[in-house]
Parts: C-alpha cells; structure tokens; sequence
C-alpha cells in the first residue's frame, strides 16, 4: 500500500515565525509543541490545515520532522523552494 503524503501549499510570514499551510479547510482544534513553540492546526478529520513555528531551533525542527512523519506531509517545498 503507497502512502500519501500531503503537499506543503503556501507559506506564510517572516524570519522569526512562520505558518506552513497544507489545506485551506476549517480549523476545528489545535495542539501545542516545544513549549508553544510549534503550534498545529487540524480540521475535523485530524488531517493538518497548518503549522505555527515561532522559532526556527533545534528542538523546534525535531518536532516539525516528527509532526511530519506522524501526519504523512512533505515538506520538501520548504526546504528546497523555488528562488
């Protein structure tokens, strides 16, 4: 059975905190990371709208991977985007 991963859609905000948006649907809950660092939004079928990072450390980019790995997203749009 393949996987699939959902795509990375938009990101939003500056140097210091950012919002990866994966889905335009309706936020129902969130839950907190990192000390409220890392913050995710998710709809009513626990599928992730997006995730806040409010800095950009160490622990807060571990957790980033591990949401990513729990929740199936890619985020190599992040990593490698287009100049």
């Amino acid at each position: 059975m393949m996987i699939e991963l959902r795509e990375l859609k938009e990101v939003e905000g500056g140097e210091d905190a950012v919002y990866l948006r994966f889905s335009n649907l309706p936020i129902a809950r969130s839950k907190s990371f990192s000390d409220g660092e890392v913050n995710v939004d998710l709809d009513d079928y626990n599928e992730v709208v997006g995730i806040e990072l409010l800095s950009w450390g160490p622990d807060q980019i571990r957790v980033l991977s591990d949401i990513a790995a729990d929740y199936t997203l890619r985020l190599d749009r992040l990593f490698f985007a287009k100049k």
